[in-house]
């Protein structure tokens, strides 16, 4: 029985978070080795902008071990337009609330979140953007994250 409803609530949570997507228009995770996010282990994403004119919303998303201590993961994300021009941004992705509840979709011990860091991100130029991505917390081997997504969305 305990499996029957696993299944149709990751079902369900798949059909609603699929009808969701409209807007987004890039969405690539990377795994992490042994869940333990070694300070540098650098993620790269490669980015294709065709068109450089609407505002994208720019979003980072984790999968992660609910044993965590600490409330948000801190991430330096690197661009690097296509003429090699590099901006550098820090972020931090909250996974527990004030309470010390984890948040976004939690089954068990694993928990799924996504957070928009930068609601209007604009490109300069179009052609390949790469994005690098390196834990910036207080540990030079951060255990407890799983996956470490790069999520755009396009303004319509």
């Amino acid at each position: 029985m305990r499996k029957l409803i696993f299944f149709f609530t990751f079902a369900l949570l798949s059909v609603l978070h699929t009808g969701c997507s409209d807007a987004r228009f890039y969405k690539k995770y990377q795994d992490i080795p042994k869940i333990q996010w070694k300070r540098d282990n650098v993620l790269k994403y490669e980015v294709d902008i065709q068109d450089s004119k609407p505002n994208y919303k720019l979003a980072l998303a984790l999968r992660y071990v609910t044993h965590i201590q600490i409330p948000e993961i801190k991430m330096v994300v690197d661009v690097v337009s296509p003429a090699g021009k590099k901006m550098q941004f820090n972020y931090a992705v909250r996974v527990k609330d004030d309470k010390g509840k984890y948040l976004g979709e939690v089954m068990g011990e694993m928990g799924d979140i996504e957070s928009i860091v930068e609601p209007k991100f604009l490109f300069s130029e179009t052609g390949k953007y790469q994005f690098l991505i390196t834990q910036a917390t207080d540990a030079v081997d951060f255990g407890g994250i799983q996956e470490v997504g790069l999520v755009l969305y396009k303004d319509k």
